[in-house]
């Protein structure tokens, strides 16, 4: 983190969101009242536009991968932080239009770290 904080004002590791009041969130969204975003950073893309990151990992050799294309476990991660967090976007961070979710997910094989495109 400390390359991130080089470049960005206000970096936090795992913020808590704002708590929802009556919002009608999607199928699937995290209503929880101690919900945590991995990472936020101020001025990442834009400046003074927060960005809130969600960082996945995952072995695609694991045994509950074995019968899947690795497409196929990326696209699956991916839809599920999408869904998971998109009141993020819409309704726990009440500075509408000035902030960015972006979901970052990367695989492990033993012998190194790789992203998707």
């Amino acid at each position: 983190m400390e390359l991130l904080d080089i470049f960005c004002n206000g970096v936090t590791i795992e913020p808590v969101l704002q708590d929802i009041t009556r919002e009608q969130l999607g199928m699937g969204s995290n209503i929880a009242m101690d919900v945590r975003i991995d990472i936020h950073a101020l001025g990442f893309w834009e400046p003074q536009r927060a960005a809130f990151f969600e960082v996945r990992v995952f072995h695609p050799n694991a045994d509950c991968y074995r019968d899947k294309q690795l497409d196929q476990i990326y696209r699956n991660h991916a839809g599920e932080l999408e869904n998971t967090f998109v009141f993020a976007k819409n309704t726990r961070h009440r500075t509408k239009n000035f902030y960015t979710l972006s979901v970052l997910i990367y695989w492990w094989d033993g012998q190194g770290m790789f992203a998707f495109p």
